[in-house]
C-alpha cells in the first residue's frame, strides 16, 4: 500500500444557505488527496451524533480510510457559512465540538511512523491538546515526511506563536494573498505596501527572506480569481487563473494544496506540480462545498 497522506485537524460540516456540506481544510485535503489518486488519511474526531456518523459514512463511502479519525461525547463540528455575490465564504465556526477534543487512534499511531506526507493548519491548534497531539504526530513522521503548513486563518483563531510553530515544522508554507501581510507582520518580516503585480522584486524579497527565514522548501500563495503564486529556491512561478463558472470557492485552497503535494510525491518539478494545483483548484470552484463530487455534484 501507497504510504498515507495525513490531513491532520477538523473535520466538520459546512452549513451553506443550500443546505450541509461536509468540510474541513484537513478532510478537504484528504479527500483531494484523494482525488490525486493518493492513499489519503484524515485524522480527526466526530462526536456520537447523526452529523458524525453521517460524516464517516459519506468519507468510506468515497474510499477513504476514517481509521484515524476518533469519536468522542462533543457534537460533530459546524461551521456558519455565508456566501457572497461571487461565491466567497465567510465562516462562524463553533466551539467546544469535536475536533477541539483530537486525540489519536493507535491505527493513527501506526500511520504516521511510515506518513509520505502531512498537511496541517492553525485551526485545529485552538485548544492546547489538539496541539499537544499535532506536536506528537510530527514526532513520528518518517524525515522524508513532506510537511505542509496551510495557515487557514480564521477568526481570532491563530497567534504569532502557532505561526512561528508551523513555519518550524515545515517544509511547505501555503497560504493566500489575504493571509500574507498577516502573517508577515506577527512574523516580524517586513511586507512591502506599494506591491504592484505578483513580480515585484520588493514581494520577492519578502518572500525570500521568509523562506530562509523558517528553511521552507516552498512557499505557495494563492491570489483567488487572479492565480496563483509558488515560490522555491530556484523557481518562481506565476499561473494566471483561467474563468470558470464557479459555483463557489469553499476548498479551493485544499484542492490547491493537494495537487502541490501530489507533485512533490511524484518528483514533478515546481512549475508541473503547480499547474497541477491550480488545476485542481479550479475544477473544486466548480462543484458545491468542499467535496462536491461525494454528494454527486461532478
Amino acid at each position: 500500500m501507497l504510504s498515507a497522506v495525513i490531513g491532520f485537524g477538523e473535520l466538520l460540516w459546512d452549513m451553506l444557505p443550500s443546505g450541509r456540506a461536509l468540510g474541513g481544510a484537513p478532510a478537504n485535503f484528504a479527500y483531494q488527496v484523494m482525488k490525486q489518486g493518493l492513499n489519503a488519511y484524515p485524522i480527526s474526531c466526530v462526536g456520537p451524533d447523526t452529523l458524525g456518523v453521517d460524516a464517516l459514512r459519506q468519507l468510506e463511502s468515497a474510499g477513504i480510510d476514517i481509521r484515524g479519525i476518533g469519536r468522542c461525547e462533543l457534537p460533530t463540528g459546524t461551521v456558519d457559512v455565508y456566501l457572497d455575490s461571487l461565491g466567497v465564504p465567510q465562516y462562524d465556526i463553533h466551539e467546544g465540538v469535536a475536533w477541539d477534543a483530537l486525540q489519536l487512534t493507535d491505527h493513527a499511531l501506526e500511520v504516521a511512523k511510515s506518513a509520505a506526507a502531512i498537511c496541517f493548519g492553525t485551526l485545529a491548534q485552538r485548544t492546547p491538546g489538539s496541539s499537544d497531539v499535532l506536536n506528537r504526530v510530527l514526532a513520528l513522521l518518517p524525515t522524508t515526511a513532506v510537511r505542509v503548513f496551510d495557515v487557514n486563518l480564521r477568526q481570532q483563531y491563530f497567534n504569532a506563536e502557532c505561526l512561528h510553530a508551523g513555519c518550524h515544522h515545515a517544509d511547505v508554507l501555503k497560504l493566500n494573498d489575504e493571509e500574507l501581510p498577516v502573517v508577515c507582520a506577527l512574523l516580524n518580516i517586513d511586507f512591502p505596501t506599494d506591491v504592484v503585480c505578483q513580480t515585484d522584486d520588493s514581494l520577492r524579497g519578502t518572500i525570500d527572506r521568509l523562506r530562509k527565514e523558517f528553511a521552507l522548501k516552498t512557499i505557495a500563495i494563492t491570489y483567488g480569481a487572479r492565480g496563483s503564486l509558488v515560490a522555491a529556491a530556484d523557481t518562481w512561478s506565476w499561473i494566471e487563473a483561467e474563468s470558470v463558472a464557479v459555483v463557489d470557492t469553499i476548498g479551493a485552497g485544499d484542492a490547491f494544496t493537494a495537487g502541490l503535494v501530489a507533485g512533490i510525491l511524484s518528483g514533478e518539478s515546481t512549475l508541473m506540480g503547480h499547474q497541477r494545483a491550480q488545476d485542481a483548484a479550479i475544477k473544486a470552484c466548480l462543484h458545491r462545498g468542499a467535496m462536491g463530487y461525494i454528494s454527486g455534484y461532478e
